[in-house]
Order: structure tokens, then sequence, then C-alpha cells
């Protein structure tokens, strides 16, 4: 074994730059660097003193490398010729300390140097590496993208290749060109066939088909061109030169003119798919001439084959319907459409068969059905055919119905190769239509059985229909009723002039109708209360064609109405009076009590004496609160009826503000308002301030010793409900119980706050005698918010 170095020598060699390691002449390890060490993922006490093979053995799953081998050959070549040796770059996996047993990749590049001595043998090797493991990586990657960019160029190819056949194949005139003057880039054999004489490619159609000019179909190119939309003619007329002698031919031909766009979105060329339909048109020009019912078939035949072959020219352009192209016996997929890929749920893949990728049409009948298109040659179409296809989302089969084409493929010695698919969904439509039948049949039942009246009108107001039970509750004669004029004859005659005139103004001004109560007479003479709505009839256009409404009873309902108003206005006239007679005995009661207490001895001489007349003026004053309070509840009847105006929220909750503002100060709480959405409502001023000043004092007094008090007030406008008040505290808060209460009468849910129990009972008879609404939202701990909606001007 050869002399180790120098332990200062050694440290100097660990702690140079650079992934290096020094092997003995029989190479064994002596030191490495600590590059070489991170490089490795080794460590220094596991390296010194071992085998450079033994510490570094080939990976068994990379047996193509020969690290070994092609290191032990290099070591070999500097043994003997004493001079360094730098290889290639070589695949040398390093053990994984991690992982025993296992490798991670790493690329180097070695060199071998010598290190002689004074006689010129080699006395140590210095391995130097450079870790290429990240560009080795790079460049593979980029291989293999390359790799794929040519398997990818190669399918568009064949794409590109299985798309001309199938043009080359149509037995119509196919022709593509390019750029704003229409230069030819492509015609089938049809199209060269019907101008033997003329040269396309590369010229535009103005130059190589003069009688473009003249018919105007060098314009018409030019509007599909420029807006991008799609053309379609039937039966254009033409006179061409076909033989080229100078003789034009008259000749009718289906034009349909088709944008083609870049992969940008860009329109950058036209397709022109057009067909010969002169013998047609002169076949059909004679059958008129003989015989009209023979001509009514020819234009049914005529209609058929213009749809066949405007399907074929949407599966050349970009419609929205399902298109695939099927090879061999077995129908492989060469081509397939976004659309396609949506409706197989993006499980067609080219070269899988039909059958791979739907195994659930096998049962259904249509993989016989794509036989029988290669077997025979012959079309099949189908319309709104249910089928079930997979459906990945609902991990189940899902109801289909569709509308298809299996169109045969042929080359030019008429032999089958393939089939062209062309699909459309129509499920909606036909779910659409069946829907529509279930509910015509409904709608026919509900009319003339539906316990209410249904009635139709024209524009004018006049009758068109009224179902069976109007006739059946009236006793009127069906057969008999022949205008609107003669069913009002059954409303009663104190109605009958309300009724009929708001009925008319609605009609003229074209306008729903919505009726007040009015009373109609039943077949045993008896007079009901009733009520009726109608809603306009429109026509396609927009025009109002008449009304579509109801009748329907209410008689129970107005009779209770009118009951509950009578004992609402007893019972207002009673309290009212009640609180009136009151006033004067209490007042008379107060002075003999204050007559009573100037006789009364004083308080010192007679302390029992003076607190009983305290308690009895307690309660006097208390007698009187309450007297007041049913004054206030008297007079909302009266009051209810007050007239709204136009208010400045802000201007009221200013006033509403100053009457608060000793106890805003005393309790030292924050109102906070925010009224950006709704600056203005519409209500009784008085009636308005007064639920402004009930709210917030509320939210004041119950408030939370704990915290701070803040009482916030927003507004909003919204499009049904007017204008929403919401006034919300951080306060005691109120429990579920409490609030079922919280709007009764002379109820006090908190007793250590003075109050009568009477304030949100009254507001609450203010808002709902406007038509609007009070709700409470608490939580104990937490705080109120009342939500009061205020209706619409």
């Amino acid at each position: 074994m050869p002399p180790i170095p120098s332990l200062d020598l050694l440290s100097v060699f660990n702690a140079q730059p650079g992934a290096t390691l020094l092997l003995s002449p029989d190479w064994l390890i002596l030191g490495a660097s600590d590059d070489y060490l991170a490089a490795t993922l080794t460590e220094r006490a596991f390296l010194v003193g071992q085998h450079i093979f033994d510490a570094f053995p080939d990976n068994p799953e990379t047996p193509e490398a020969n690290a070994v081998a092609n290191v032990r050959a290099s070591l070999e070549q500097v043994m003997t010729t004493r001079h360094f040796h730098e290889m290639a770059p070589q695949h040398y996996d390093v053990p994984d300390p991690t992982r025993p047993g296992r490798f991670i990749e790493r690329h180097w590049q070695p060199r071998h140097t010598p290190v002689l001595d004074q006689v010129g043998e080699v006395q140590y090797i210095i391995q130097s590496v450079l870790d290429i493991t990240e560009s080795r990586r790079a460049g593979q990657q980029l291989s293999d993208s390359k790799a794929s960019e040519q398997q990818a160029h190669a399918e568009v190819e064949r794409q590109r290749q299985r798309f001309h056949e199938v043009l080359m194949q149509l037995p119509t005139y196919v022709a593509i060109y390019h750029g704003p003057e229409h230069v030819y880039q492509f015609v089938n054999p049809p199209y060269q066939h019907m101008f033997p004489h003329r040269s396309f490619p590369g010229r535009p159609l103005g130059d190589a088909m003069p009688e473009a000019n003249e018919l105007g179909v060098v314009a018409l190119f030019d509007r599909v061109y420029q807006t991008g939309e799609p053309y379609i003619v039937h039966e254009l007329e033409g006179w061409f030169d076909f033989t080229g002698t100078g003789a034009p031919e008259q000749v009718f031909l289906d034009l349909s003119l088709i944008p083609l766009r870049n992969a940008q979105g860009q329109v950058d060329g036209v397709l022109d798919y057009s067909r010969n339909v002169t013998e047609q048109v002169r076949a059909r020009q004679q059958v008129e001439r003989l015989n009209q019912k023979l001509d009514d078939r020819v234009q049914q035949r005529t209609r058929q084959l213009n749809e066949q072959q405007l399907l074929l020219a949407r599966i050349l352009g970009q419609v929205p319907a399902a298109i695939a192209t099927l090879t061999g016996p077995e129908h492989r997929y060469t081509f397939c459409n976004t659309y396609y890929q949506e409706l197989s749920g993006h499980r067609a893949v080219p070269g899988h068969s039909v059958l791979e990728v739907f195994p659930e049409m096998e049962e259904q009948g249509f993989i016989a059905l794509l036989d029988r298109v290669y077997q025979t040659g012959e079309p099949v179409v189908g319309t709104a055919m249910p089928v079930q296809l997979y459906d990945a989302n609902l991990g189940q089969p899902r109801q289909y119905y569709i509308d298809f084409v299996y169109q045969p493929l042929v080359d030019e010695r008429q032999q089958v190769l393939g089939i062209l698919a062309f699909i459309l969904e129509v499920t909606d439509r036909v779910l659409a239509r069946q829907q529509a039948d279930t509910v015509a049949a409904e709608m026919r039942l509900l009319t003339a059985y539906s316990p209410a009246f249904l009635f139709r009108t024209d524009a004018m107001g006049s009758l068109e229909y009224l179902n069976k039970p109007f006739f059946e509750w009236t006793g009127l004669d069906a057969t008999q009723l022949r205008s609107l004029d003669e069913a009002w004859e059954a409303v009663h005659p104190g109605d009958l002039a309300v009724q009929q005139s708001s009925f008319v103004a609605a009609v003229q001004a074209g306008q729903p109708w919505r009726s007040t109560p009015y009373r109609l007479r039943r077949h045993d003479g008896q007079y009901r209360w009733m009520m009726s709505r109608s809603q306009l009839l429109f026509g396609a256009e927009g025009q109002v064609l008449g009304h579509s409404g109801l009748a329907f009873e209410v008689h129970e309902q107005v009779e209770l109405q009118q009951q509950l108003e009578r004992t609402n206005v007893d019972l207002d006239t009673f309290v009212y009076a009640a609180s009136h007679d009151l006033k004067a005995p209490i007042a008379n009661i107060e002075g003999l009590l204050n007559a009573l207490h100037e006789y009364l001895p004083s308080e010192a001489q007679q302390p029992e004496v003076s607190h009983l007349v305290h308690l009895m003026q307690g309660a006097i004053t208390r007698f009187q609160e309450t007297v007041g309070h049913l004054t206030s509840i008297a007079r909302l009847q009266d009051t209810s009826f007050a007239p709204a105006e136009a208010l400045d929220l802000a201007h009221v909750l200013a006033d509403v503000r100053q009457d608060l503002l000793p106890l805003l100060e005393s309790t030292q709480a924050e109102l906070r308002v925010d009224l950006t959405d709704c600056p203005q409502a519409y209500f009784p001023a008085k009636d308005l301030r007064s639920i402004l000043f009930n709210l917030l004092s509320n939210g004041v007094k119950y408030r939370d010793s704990q915290r701070p008090s803040v009482v916030q007030v927003r507004a909003q406008r919204t499009v049904h409900a007017g204008v929403v008040l919401t006034v919300q505290d951080n306060g005691l808060g109120l429990d579920a119980r409490q609030q079922g209460q919280l709007f009764t009468m002379f109820r006090r849910l908190h007793t250590h706050v003075e109050g009568s129990g009477v304030g949100l009972y009254l507001i609450k008879r203010l808002i709902e005698n406007r038509g609007g609404t009070i709700i409470v939202d608490s939580q104990p701990g937490v705080g109120s918010t009342f939500t009061v909606t205020l209706p619409k001007a």
C-alpha cells in the first residue's frame, strides 16, 4: 500500500473546490473533497479505505450503462500510459443513502489524472467528476418532445389525407378558396369534370370563372368572407361555357358557401359546396305543367335531397354536430370532432372500435346498423332515436335522443372503405315536445273542469271562451250565450257599473285586469262575492291578442272581513268612549286627593298617612297614562288614513335624535346612521317619527351595562317591498319566548326600565295599517334587530 499523504496535504485535498477523489494505484479511496461527497450523497468516513467499485457498484436496474466497466478501463489506461484520460459522459447511478439497495440517477463527465513519483511511477490517481445529470435529462426531454411532435405531425397528416379522401369522393361540386381574392386552392373531380377546358388552382374566382361576376356570385363570396356567415341559395340559375366553344348552357345549382377559419378563428377562405339540380328543376317545371299532385311529390323529394346535401355541407363546416369517420368492418375511429367527443364522454380514441368505446350500444342495435351500412353500401338515417349512453358523471347510463346519418365512404371502385357518422343530439327537443303534449292534455282537462271560472276575450274585450263550471254555477245556457254583455247580466246591479268600467279601462290601456270584490248571481238566485284576475295574451310579434283570466268565489272571506271591520269599529268606539269617560272621574279623584293632602298632618307627624297618599298619587298617575294609551290606540283607526308624503329620512332622524339627545348623552350611547342606499321614504311624517322614536329609545333604554351602547339605523330600497328600515342594537336581547310576546299590548319584558308596554304595539298597528311589516331578530346577550318594511309609494 502506497504511503498515505501527510494529514495537512490530505486536508488541503479534501477542502479543494470541485468534486475530486484521491485513489491509490490499486484504486482504494484515500481522500474525497467536500464537493465530491455532496455530489455522490456519501460521507468521508464511509468512503475512505474502500475500493472504488465497492463504494460505487453498478445499478442492476441499468445494466446497459456499463459504468463500472467503463471507469475500470479508463483507470487501467491511466496506469499504463501514465497520462490523464477524460472519459465520455457516463450514466453512473449512486446508492441512495436513505433507501438501502436503491439508486439515484446520475450522469457524470469523469477525468482521471495520474500523480507520478520521482521515478515516474503512478503514486496516486485523482478522479475529477462534473455532475451533468440535469443537462442530460433536459436533452432527453427535448428528444422525447421532438419525437412526440413528429408523431403528432404524422397523425395530423393522416387526418388531413383522410379528409382529402372524403372531399374527393363527394358526388357534388366542392372547391376551396383562399384569401379576399378567393384564389382556388382545391377542386374535387366532379367540379373539374364540369369544366374540363379550364385550369383552377392558383387563380382567383373572378379570373377563372368570369360568369361568376355577371351572376353576382363573386359578391356572395365577398359577403361570406367579410361577415363570417354562411350563405345558401337554392336553384341559382346561370349560363356557363362547359365545353370551351363559347356556347353557354343553362344550369341550376344549389349553392352553399361556408366560411373557413384559421387557427386564430379568423376567416381566411371559403368552401364552395354546390350541386347541379338542373334536371330536377326542368323535371319539376314539366311536372307543374302536367299535374299539380305530381308537382307536390317532386317538391317533397327535392326538399329531402336538399336537406341531405345541407347535412353533408355542415359536416365539412363548423357546425354543432357530432361527426366521426370509421374504417374497416370493425368500425375503428379515424377521426371525431369535439361534439362527438362530448357525446361519447371523451371516450372516443382513434384506432379504437365503436364497440370498445360504446359497449352499451351493441344490445341497442346500433352496431348492427353500422354492419349493415358497411356490408350493403346503403346509408341509414334515424330521427329522434332513443339511445342509452354511459354518463361518467352520473356513474350510470343516461337517456338521449339523436338524429343520425350513417353514410358509406367508397373508393373509386365503389368498394366501401368506411362510414361517415353524422349525429345530432335532440334530447331537449324531444323531451320538450313530450312535455308540451302532456301539458296540452292536462290544460284541456284543467280548463274544462277547473273549479274556477276561466275565460278568454279577444283584443277588443269580446268573449271567446267560458269554461263549463261557469255555466253550471250560474245556470246560464252555454248554447245561448253569445257575448260578454250577456255574462255581465249575472253581476249584481249595484256592482255592475264599477266592474264593467274597470274591465273596459284595462282593455283600452292594454293592461291586466284586477277586479274589486263583486257579487255574482248563482243558479239558485243567491248573490255570492267573487274576484276576477286576467293576464294579457301576446302574439308572436308582441301584439296583444286578448285577455285570459279566471274568476273565483271569495264570499266567506268578504263576509268575514266585513264582520271584522264592523267589530273593529265597535271596539275602537268603545275604547275611545271608555277612555274619554274615565278622564273626568280620575281628574276628580286627583283633585280630592290634593285637597285631602292639605288637611292631613305633616309627614313628620303622620308618616304612614303620607306614604299612603304618595302611593295613591302614583296609582292615579299610572291610571292616567293607561287611559292616554287607550285613547292613542283608539285614534289609530282614525289616523290610519292620514296622507302619506315624500320624506327626507335624514331630516326625520335628525328631529328624533334631537328629542333623544338627553338620553343619548346620559347613557353615552352612539347612534350610527347609513342612508346611502335609500335617502327618502313615502309615509305619513308623524307616524314615521313615532316609529323611529320608539325603536331608537328602546335600543338605548334596554342597553347592556357591560358594553358601550351602539344603535345602528340603515335604509334600503327594494324592487318589490319598497323601503326596508333596519334598527339594530347591542343591548340585552330577547329569547324566543320573549320575542313571541314583544308586540302584545301592556306587555313588559324588562321591568328594571320605566315603560308601559304599549309603544311597540302602537307602532306595529301604525305600520300594518299602511300595509307594511315589522319583525324582530334577537339573541340574549347579543342584541336585537328590528326590520320595518314600508310599502312603495
